[in-house]
């Protein structure tokens, strides 16, 4: 049952990202905080462990990040 959380979770990430306009390519672009810009760890783009590790806050700016994210 964990397991398919987490797939789920990695699914939504990668489509959450496949839907977001930028000018950059979505295969050569990183992962980034919303608030301050900063490239993401990779234990930061586990969705749930990630979300869970950093108790809900960037792990550069400390910004609250929306449940949304993990949700999704």
């Amino acid at each position: 049952m964990s397991l398919i959380i987490v797939m789920g979770g990695l699914l939504a990430s990668f489509l959450y990202a496949l839907t977001q306009t930028d000018n950059i390519s979505f295969l050569t672009r990183r992962s980034r905080c919303d608030s301050c810009s900063n490239n993401l760890k990779v234990t930061d783009l586990i969705p749930v462990i990630g979300y869970l590790k950093n108790c809900g806050r960037c792990s550069h700016c400390r910004t609250s990040i929306s449940i949304n994210y993990v949700v999704k």
